[in-house]
């Protein structure tokens, strides 16, 4: 039986405007003014498709385009040219605190999280106390946000993403910084949620943990797809890659 795609980006770019200061961009507002840029792109050519159930990991070095792909894929941003595709609720922790109204409390902030996200708020309600005891924060749950430690902020988001009973979670690598207690405590929901059907996406440097949860792996380099395949074999050419200071081969490389 074929597997059903959920996530599908056909020919995705993505590019920026560098200006070289701060006068070039209001000059370059100014009518019948050529603008002063370079275009610098972030992602180039990227088609990829992804099963529902499957464990994908982004490795990369710094700027090779990991965070600027996952925001694509939650909407959070849009892509210069080329067609994406979505098919399931995303819950996505790319930046810690982003979606949290400081001012409010930490179970308010579950409500507002999830109304974000497109989650129904009746179905939110009947997890709240799930989540609310997830979080471990005891009477902090009921204080503002802006009273809670980063780490505290961190149980929060995780929380709510991994008991909202996603069709995709999308986490970046900062999430995974947490104390060793909470972080085996999410990766235990994790894999109960990936034998439901869960299809992941992350970004990490930390190859100990993406053998543990991912059965694939992309590898960025440049804003390129550089090398797609099962976990083992891509971190094996990650590794040479990241020995090696020159530009990767390619005989190595295909793009």
């Amino acid at each position: 039986m074929k597997s059903k795609n959920i996530i599908q980006l056909k020919g995705i770019y993505k590019g920026y405007r560098l200006y070289p200061n701060r006068k070039a961009i209001l000059v370059g507002l100014l009518p019948f003014v050529k603008p002063n840029y370079r275009l610098k792109w972030a992602l180039k050519k990227i088609n990829l498709s992804i099963n529902k159930g499957e464990s994908l990991a982004i490795v990369g070095r710094n700027g090779s385009g990991k965070s600027t792909l996952l925001k694509i894929i939650a909407g959070i941003i849009t892509p210069s040219s080329g067609r994406n595709y979505i098919d399931g609720r995303i819950a996505a922790l790319l930046e810690l605190g982003v979606n949290f109204n400081y001012e409010l409390t930490g179970r308010q902030n579950i409500m507002s999280t999830a109304s974000i996200w497109g989650f129904e708020q009746e179905m939110m309600r009947g997890k709240l106390k799930n989540i609310v005891e997830f979080t471990d924060i005891g009477e902090y749950i009921d204080q503002p946000v802006n009273t809670y430690s980063p780490g505290m902020r961190l149980r929060l988001a995780f929380s709510i993403a991994i008991n909202a009973d996603p069709d995709i979670l999308l986490v970046d690598e900062t999430f995974f910084l947490g104390d060793p207690y909470f972080q085996n405590k999410c990766f235990k929901r994790i894999h109960e949620m990936k034998e439901k059907g869960l299809t992941l996406l992350f970004v990490s440097h930390n190859l100990k943990i993406i053998k543990e949860i991912c059965d694939r792996v992309i590898l960025l380099h440049k804003g390129k797809i550089v090398a797609d395949d099962k976990t083992q074999i891509v971190l094996s050419k990650y590794h040479d890659f990241i020995s090696n200071e020159q530009k990767p081969t390619t005989a190595t490389f295909q793009i």
